[in-house]
């Protein structure tokens, strides 16, 4: 499963409709949008084991529907691999409370488990909450706790939630490289890596990837 650090949240289909009918002033009533058949129902409650709000479920149902993934597969844990991916974006995108997905905090797990640091899902949990206030490496270090025991910093290696940030931007998330630069120390390898967004802009002045990039 592709590992999703830090997470970019597009708002979709249901919020758009939400906004537009505050801008015009016009109720969405209980019987707008589609209804959720039985069998619909149980494809969501297994994607999502968690109380949802209407908003939620009518959110998750679109989707479900303009995927064309067969409910029963998401019940009985037979979707594809793509299917997969597209399950978690679905929930991703439409649920308020990320750390309620068990399939995104599973994810979560394994990119803190693949930077070498193991992770609980409490930990995880966590995690997922301190993102939501806007800072990646603060929510892994207030979390999990951070770094080599004696402080000492230099490279890819000497600290796991600087490591995460390393990761992500070598995987083409210019926010990250920008996040990676503010958090460095100055005069090591991570600073440089940042600085350099990852080598794809060798003579950047720092914190200019996402706009230089996007």
């Amino acid at each position: 499963m592709r590992r999703m650090w830090p997470v970019d949240i597009t708002p979709r289909c249901l919020f758009s409709a939400v906004v537009l009918c505050a801008v015009l002033a016009v109720s969405c009533g209980d019987d707008a949008g589609p209804e959720a058949s039985p069998l619909q129902e149980q494809a969501i409650g297994t994607l999502i084991d968690a109380e949802l709000t209407t908003d939620e479920q009518r959110c998750i149902l679109e989707d479900l529907i303009d995927t064309d993934i067969d409910p029963q597969a998401v019940i009985d844990g037979t979707v594809t691999g793509d299917e997969d991916a597209e399950l978690l974006a679905m929930a991703v995108s439409c649920v308020d409370d990320l750390a309620s997905v068990p399939a995104f905090v599973q994810t979560m797990i394994e990119a803190l488990e693949e930077s070498g640091r193991p992770t609980s899902e409490a930990e995880a949990i966590c995690v997922i909450g301190k993102m939501a206030e806007g800072d990646p490496a603060t929510a892994a270090a207030e979390c999990i706790g951070a770094g080599p025991a004696d402080g000492a910093l230099d490279t890819y290696g000497d600290d796991r939630t600087l490591d995460l940030l390393w990761d992500s931007c070598e995987s083409g998330n210019n926010q990250s490289c920008d996040e990676l630069y503010s958090s460095a120390p100055i005069d090591t390898g991570y600073l440089e890596y940042a600085r350099t967004c990852g080598g794809r802009l060798p003579d950047s002045v720092g914190l200019r990837c996402f706009l230089d990039l996007g």
